[in-house]
């Protein structure tokens, strides 16, 4: 249940009715689940970005959703607020939830934002709440910070400003990000939920030494609900030929006010922590996250999304070449269906889903050919996702795996590989290397 996001256009739905809308929706992909007392949904959960026009009784109005859900009475509800990573955080709660749980669980998890109409406040503003008060009132905003991110993604090539390599000299990068957003742009054309599809169209207004106003993702306002199940009965009911695991997830931090964190910006602090910490969850090595299918990565700004794959130990000519291709967000990213705040992280989860599941697009235009033969493989097959709040503050991984349904053995352990297993005190050796990194 998400939409563009028009400051001029009368006011729509609300945030609760967009939630309760997207609960719906998910419910509804399990046929014939029961109501009432009945209901095998064992807890409820929801947020959304801190925002005055969310007010108190909203929050009270979010848990009737248990009778307006027909969720019964054993269903637990929780409702949290947070950042542009607040519904894979969300997620990542209730999937730790679930697995300390004797006896089957399913959670409903919904996201949503809404951004009220107001000539006195703008997204700018509304999107710039994440980053620390001095900072802010010094004039920091997310378009220099995404500049920031990208001098750090262009100097990991060790080189000087001034003696960069073709490849990353200003005018070649400013044309790489076009070439990226309108393959994510065509990517989504296919795509239902996409609010933006095709080439670009009007002016690439500058936003920053790198950025141009088509590179970043449009703010999108609405809600994303999926249900996450450890219930037998639940998982049955799914539909489709093969279903899909949560393997892991990881979460890495950093400081939130940028100028007070002790180590360069270019180590990524959160995002190494963030992949190390789903090593771990899931019991691969870096190796397996890169031989993933296909990934999901967070693209508000393309800056974010390079260091991604940088922090995925991609060199910065690698991570161009993948940039460039299908591998990562196949679906067009946030870049295509727009940047809806607390939901993107949870939307970023069902991308995921949607391309396991689907292996044709939404108007049954074919995915990328080798895409399509990846996701179609009789053998297991995984990708990751990342998830960025704030400054780059907090970000969350996942690890999911797509299964066929048939002789599927949902009780076993992930076991990977063997030369996908991680190497003895490779996260020991990371988080000693961080904690040198904080002290200087």
């Amino acid at each position: 249940a998400l939409r563009r996001y028009d400051p001029k256009a009368p006011a729509g739905p609300t945030l609760l009715r967009d939630m309760e809308r997207a609960c719906r929706n998910a419910l509804r992909q399990l046929e014939g689940l029961p109501e009432g007392d009945a209901s095998p949904v064992t807890h409820l959960f929801g947020i959304t970005l801190p925002d005055r026009d969310f007010s108190v009784n909203a929050l009270h109005a979010f848990y009737d959703f248990k009778s307006r859900l027909a969720l019964g009475h054993r269903c637990q509800v929780r409702f949290e607020v947070g950042s542009s990573d607040a519904g894979a955080v969300l997620f990542a709660s209730a999937l730790r939830l679930l697995q300390g749980i004797e006896g089957p669980a399913t959670a409903l998890v919904v996201a949503g934002q809404e951004i009220a109409p107001d000539a006195r406040r703008n997204v700018r503003d509304f999107v710039g709440q994440v980053i620390d008060g001095r900072e802010r009132a010094a004039g920091l905003n997310m378009i220099p910070l995404g500049d920031m991110i990208m001098d750090a993604v262009v100097h990991r090539a060790g080189v000087t400003p001034g003696a960069l390599p073709v490849l990353l000299r200003p005018d070649a990068v400013r044309e790489l990000l076009g070439l990226w957003t309108r393959r994510k742009l065509h990517h989504g054309s296919t795509y239902a939920p996409a609010q933006r599809s095709g080439a670009l169209a009007g002016w690439n207004r500058a936003q920053g030494r790198w950025l141009g106003s088509q590179d970043m993702a449009a703010a999108s306002v609405g809600a994303c609900a999926v249900i996450l199940s450890t219930d037998p009965a639940v998982i049955a009911r799914a539909a489709g030929d093969r279903l899909v695991r949560v393997l892991g997830v990881g979460e890495g931090d950093a400081r939130p006010a940028v100028t007070e964190r002790a180590e360069p910006l270019v180590f990524f602090k959160a995002m190494r922590q963030a992949l190390s910490a789903l090593r771990r969850a899931s019991g691969t090595n870096i190796d397996f996250l890169r031989a993933s299918g296909f990934a999901v990565l967070h693209d508000a700004f393309p800056s974010i999304e390079l260091a991604l794959l940088s922090s995925l130990g991609f060199s910065p000519t690698d991570g161009a070449q993948r940039a460039a291709g299908w591998w990562p967000n196949p679906r067009g990213g946030l870049t295509a269906t727009g940047h809806a705040f607390a939901a993107s992280g949870l939307v970023q989860i069902a991308h995921a889903l949607h391309t396991f599941t689907a292996p044709t697009s939404f108007d049954g235009a074919p995915l990328p050919a080798q895409l399509g033969r990846i996701i179609a493989s009789p053998r297991p097959v995984h990708c990751v996702t990342a998830s960025v709040g704030g400054p780059l503050s907090h970000v969350v991984t996942t690890l999911l795996q797509s299964v066929p349904r048939a002789g599927a053995d949902l009780s076993a352990a992930f076991e990977p590989a063997p030369r996908h297993r991680e190497e003895p005190g490779e996260n020991d050796a990371f988080d000693a290397r961080a904690a040198w990194v904080s002290e200087l």
